[in-house]
């Protein structure tokens, strides 16, 4: 029994989630200068030291090149009058999108731009004495892919008024599902590496296959055949949850599976929660 259950486990953890594609949309970088200057480092834009001004967050994409430099490519900064979007459907209407317009000591809407050499990052570390600096920066993103759901662990269901199922791990085929969700974390940023630590909470739909037989059908259900078992098309549906740091993660679901076919109504486990908890290795844009 120990062994039955503990086998079932590994199947869950290996494959519950194997995504095939994945890529995130609207990825972004919140940057504030409180953020820069705690953690005890200087924005360059070339040569020259410049400030977020304010309290704003500038959206932003961070990354390191081949020699450790910490780049920052910023999203455009629109100048006018207009909206400041504040959250998802919230809008607030500005008389001025860039107050810093014109300061050259502040990144603004008139910063010059080059793709060949990006603002810098530095910790201002100059001795090997010196600690290494840490920089903690949120980011948010949409995520979306393709993937397999192959183990799912479904509860007991009733098979007549006197009978129930038991607990069972169930593989169906086929399955494919199209995933989405929003993506928010925080990058640990350092001249060595960029260490992403996510959460991504979304949903899934798809297909499956619903195994139609003896044993999860309703007590009384007339099967016909010579095998008497039928495989019909079904929608897997659910949402989940993703743990991740950079591209492994912990991933949790809770689905449902609603057959198509002949015996849809009998099939014990129609529209029933499953539950999923495995690994997920991610293909996005860290």
């Amino acid at each position: 029994m120990t062994k039955s259950i503990l086998t079932s486990l590994l199947l869950i953890a290996i494959g519950t989630t194997t995504l095939l594609g994945q890529n995130r949309a609207k990825f972004k970088h919140k940057l504030s200068q409180s953020a820069i200057d705690k953690a005890g480092f200087s924005l360059y834009n070339g040569k020259e030291k410049i400030k977020i001004g304010g309290t704003n967050k500038l959206r932003c994409v961070i990354k390191l090149d081949s020699k450790g430099n910490i780049l920052v490519d910023f999203w455009q900064i629109s100048s006018g009058a207009g909206f400041n979007r504040k959250w998802m459907f919230w809008k607030e209407a500005v008389a001025e999108l860039d107050p810093y317009k014109g300061q050259k000591e502040y990144v603004n809407s008139e910063t010059v731009f080059d793709i060949e050499n990006l603002p810098k990052l530095k910790d201002e570390r100059n001795k090997i004495g010196d600690p290494t600096k840490v920089l903690c920066i949120p980011f948010s993103g949409l995520t979306f892919g393709i993937a397999t759901l192959p183990f799912r662990l479904r509860g007991e269901q009733d098979i007549s008024s006197t009978e129930k199922s038991k607990k069972t791990v169930s593989s169906p085929r086929p399955d494919v599902a199209i995933t989405g969700g929003w993506t928010f974390g925080k990058s640990v940023i350092t001249n060595r590496s960029i260490i992403n630590y996510s959460a991504t909470f979304g949903a899934f739909v798809g297909l499956t296959g619903a195994e139609i037989k003896d044993g999860v059908v309703k007590s009384g259900t007339e099967l016909y055949g010579s095998k008497k078992t039928q495989t019909n098309p079904a929608m897997s549906y659910g949402i989940n949850g993703t743990f991740a740091r950079n591209n492994i993660g912990l991933v949790v679901a809770l689905g449902f599976d609603n057959s198509m076919g002949s015996y849809s109504n009998d099939w014990i486990y129609q529209n029933k929660p499953w539950i999923g908890i495995g690994l997920s290795a991610s293909l996005g844009i860290f």
